[in-house]
Parts: structure tokens; sequence; C-alpha cells
């Protein structure tokens, strides 16, 4: 019997429902799938350009859906590092699987779809990303960092490494937390004589994700009773992102919660070994 199973990458054109009584979307991005990572890369200009075409409460609704299709793929990406037969099953049956994107073109909403997924022949890379957003997208437009690039170490090395002391990516309510006003989701959370969480915050995405990002850790900040709190982030293009730029040389300078580089996370570890940080929850 032959164990070595060969395969190829998926992706799907993911796209607004501009007009759903005569089927008239506009592609606003890319997920490429393949064996251990997952990419997504979203066109801004073609988002500009749906915000004119659809109602602000649809487009708040779908910010919200990039949003959180986002934080998933952020969260798996890279995250399959063994090449046994079993991972390869395991990805062929979950999430972003080719079967699941067909679902999804079936059956998502009328207001962000997904096309069937099509098989590609080639190992998926930022490579191979930026060539069907050029042929797919916007040929005009091709970001020089795709959505899972900044974080998705983060992801995979790390917190894997912090297990022992954290809760990793938990969802806290007013259960956990009494005075909590609404459900938030902490990278991580432990505790030994005071609350300690850290949060990551991508500087190079639109203002309005990063003030939902900063809105998560000041209502955390806020409940806990003398929190050690960690932002972990990267400086920002200047050129590119000038908002953003002033918001890093700002949170650099922040006292309420201290700034760590993406390349000295290991400082969060250090401090969680030296005061025997706990997980929040058991």
């Amino acid at each position: 019997m032959d164990l070595n199973i060969t395969m190829s990458s998926h992706f799907s054109i993911l796209s607004i429902v501009s007009k759903p009584e005569i089927g008239e979307h506009i592609a606003i991005g890319i997920l490429l799938v393949a064996k251990g990572d997952v990419f997504l890369k979203i066109s801004k200009r073609k988002m500009n350009i749906a915000k004119k075409l659809v109602d602000e409460p649809v487009f708040s609704y779908i910010q919200d859906c990039l949003l959180d299709l986002r934080k998933d793929v952020g969260s798996l990406s890279g995250l399959r590092e063994n090449e046994s037969l079993f991972n390869e099953q395991v990805f062929a049956s979950g999430k972003y699987s080719s079967g699941y994107l067909e679902y999804m073109g079936r059956y998502s909403n009328n207001v962000l779809a997904f096309s069937s997924p099509k098989q590609i022949d080639k190992d998926a890379d930022n490579e191979l990303l930026d060539i069907l957003y050029r042929k797919y997208i916007d040929a005009n437009s091709v970001e020089s960092k795709s959505e899972t690039q900044l974080f998705g170490r983060l992801n995979r090395d790390f917190y894997p490494r912090v297990r022992s002391h954290f809760n990793v990516e938990q969802r806290i309510t007013e259960n956990e937390v009494p005075k909590l006003l609404v459900p938030v989701k902490l990278d991580l959370i432990g505790h030994n004589d005071r609350p300690v969480f850290a949060q990551k915050i991508d500087l190079e995405r639109r203002m309005d994700y990063i003030q939902n990002d900063f809105g998560t850790v000041s209502m955390i900040s806020d409940v806990l009773v003398n929190p050690q709190g960690f932002i972990i982030s990267a400086e920002p293009n200047k050129a590119k992102y000038p908002e953003q730029h002033d918001v890093w040389t700002r949170l650099r300078q922040r006292k309420v919660t201290e700034y760590v580089d993406i390349s000295e996370v290991d400082r969060i570890k250090e401090y969680a070994e030296l005061h025997d940080v706990q997980p929040f929850l058991k």
C-alpha cells in the first residue's frame, strides 16, 4: 500500500455581492490553501470601491466578517509541520479544505461570497499568492506582505512554548471576569499574584481594525485588578502606514501596558518563568 499522498494547493476568490438581485460581484481577495499553510490577501483598493456600492451597515458587517477571517487564518497558518499521512488526512478534511470551500461557495451569505476552490499544482507561498492576486483580484496593486506573514511564526513557534504558563487564544466572558461587559478573546492570559495577559496587534492594517484591537486591551485592562499587560507588535512601514506609525511611536511610550517587539517575544516567556505564571483558567 502506498502511503505517500501528494496534494496540490487550492484557492478561492472572495467577493462582495454588490447587487444580489443581478448577481453582481466585486472580487476583493484570495484565500490560498496548502498542507500546513493558509494565506489571505485582501485588496484595499477593491474594498474602497465596494464601500461606495453597498449600504454602510452591510459594509460594516463585511468588515467584521473579514476581521474574523483574518484572525482565523492567522491562527491556522503554519501550524502543521509534521509531514505524516495523519496530518495530511487531517488537513484534507479540515477547515478550508476543498470540500469546505465548496460548501461555503454554495451556502455562504448573500453579502460575502467564496468561489468554488480551484486546484493548482504548485506549492503555496507568497510568490504564488501574488501571482494569483494579480491575475484574479487587482493587477495594479500587490501589497508586499500577506495577512498571515507578520504573526504566522508567533502562532506556530511561540504560543506552544508558553502553554504551561498561559491560556492561549482564550475567550474571556463575564463568567470568568464579572465586571467584563462583553466577551473578549486574548492571545495569552495567565496569573500569579496578579493577572498577566498579552495581545498581538498588527499595525499594518486599517485603523478601524487597530482601534478594535486596542479596545480589547483597554477593556480587559480596566476590569482586571492590577494586571501586567503586554502588547506584541512591530514597527509598520512609515511611508505606507504613516498614521499607524504614529500609533506605534506612542505605543512604545505607553505605561499601562508593556510594548514587546515581535522579535523579542521570549521576554514574555522569561517573565512567566521568573514569576511562575500559571494559566488563568484550569
